[in-house]
């Protein structure tokens, strides 16, 4: 297979790679990431962000928690910032005590928005804020 380069004229939104078969068809679209939602340093609250007010999909996530706790980051597929405890997460990642973290989630897919928030509690219902500057240099990549 071999990527078909974008044209000269295209705009970020346009930012797709095409894979070809060696016989020069079309095998699939894929997105690029053209734009990420960040948290330079979390605040003493759930964080509810809204990253992302149409259909996108997820590509990246890192940053650094600083806690001695685990802290949840909770992704949702909504439109707007999400009611972290009441909306339900669509996925969670725990972001390990002490460490640096990177998840790489190869295109992700959210049918309505991207948005998520921070707890310390696991579940879904979950309402526990981390502390302020628990997560630090969160960077959210997506299209």
């Amino acid at each position: 297979m071999r990527a078909l380069p974008l044209p000269a004229t295209s705009t970020q939104a346009d930012f797709t790679t095409v894979l070809l078969n060696p016989d020069g068809s079309q095998v699939a679209a894929v997105a690029v990431p053209t734009t990420a939602s960040r948290i330079p340093s979390s605040e003493a609250n759930t964080n509810p962000t809204s990253a992302k007010a149409t259909a996108g999909s997820l590509f990246h996530v890192n940053g650094y928690n600083s806690s001695a706790t685990i802290t949840y980051l909770k992704f949702y597929d909504k439109a707007t910032a999400p009611t972290v405890g009441t909306d339900t997460p669509v996925l969670t990642l725990a972001l390990p005590a002490l460490a640096v973290f990177s998840y790489d989630l190869q295109g992700f897919v959210f049918a309505t928005g991207i948005a998520y928030g921070l707890t310390t509690a696991a579940a879904d219902n979950g309402t526990a804020a981390p502390a302020a500057a628990a997560v630090l240099g969160l960077n959210v990549v997506m299209a």
